[in-house]
């Protein structure tokens, strides 16, 4: 889909800059000891819009998040949010990332968001989604003992397979009950909810057994 381009965006990246990490390969090993208080570290790749992010941020003050959001237009929406919260445990990584191990540290993130994740229908393009069994196995890499990942999607294709990769992965995904999360939800979610769609939901320990 096609981002709608927001006009005032250098407006809203220059005055929201302090959240912005320019160059988080920069951090490796150090994201803790870039927020105002220390507490356990929770990435979300995919952040859209921001709300969810900006939610937990806002509902959880003890842990800090980082956002990685590559559409610039759909980034800065992210940084208006965070702004008009005010919170100070976020920071946003405006860019893709396609490699986690560049970014962070064995061990560093102590839990995962992919929620509503582009499903790439295409067969050629599986390793691009992002619950491929070679991302996975980086994920694992960068989580804490206790890490655990949660996975929403509205996509039934999308989640058969990644089911699968998770098996492949040697990780077994738990669902049903509440959600864990509960009212903090994305604006994708809502509108899939409104137009009648299943949200399929899983979460999972990245460290089984530990």
């Amino acid at each position: 889909m096609r981002q709608r381009n927001v006009k005032n965006k250098d407006e809203i990246i220059e005055r929201c800059g302090r959240y912005i990490v320019s160059d988080p390969c920069e951090l490796k090993g150090r994201w803790r000891q870039q927020y105002v208080r220390p507490g356990e570290l929770f990435l979300e790749i995919g952040s859209g819009k921001g709300r969810f992010i900006v939610s937990m941020a806002q509902a959880f003050p003890d842990r800090n998040f980082i956002a990685v959001e590559g559409g610039l237009n759909v980034a800065v929406r992210i940084l208006e949010k965070a702004e008009a919260a005010g919170v100070d445990n976020l920071l946003v990584a405006m860019q893709y990332v396609e490699n986690v191990c560049d970014w962070f540290g064995d061990g560093e993130v102590d839990g995962i968001y992919l929620h509503f994740s582009d499903p790439w229908p295409k067969a050629r393009h599986a390793k691009r989604r992002l619950t491929h069994r070679e991302r996975l196995a980086r994920y694992r890499r960068i989580a804490s003992p206790a890490a655990k990942l949660y996975f929403k999607t509205d996509d039934a294709a999308f989640f058969d397979f990644s089911l699968e990769e998770f098996a492949a992965a040697g990780l077994t995904a738990q669902s049903g009950g509440d959600d864990p999360h509960g009212a903090c939800t994305t604006e994708y979610e809502d509108r899939a909810v409104r137009a009648g769609l299943d949200i399929h939901r899983v979460q999972m320990e990245l460290h089984p057994g530990r």
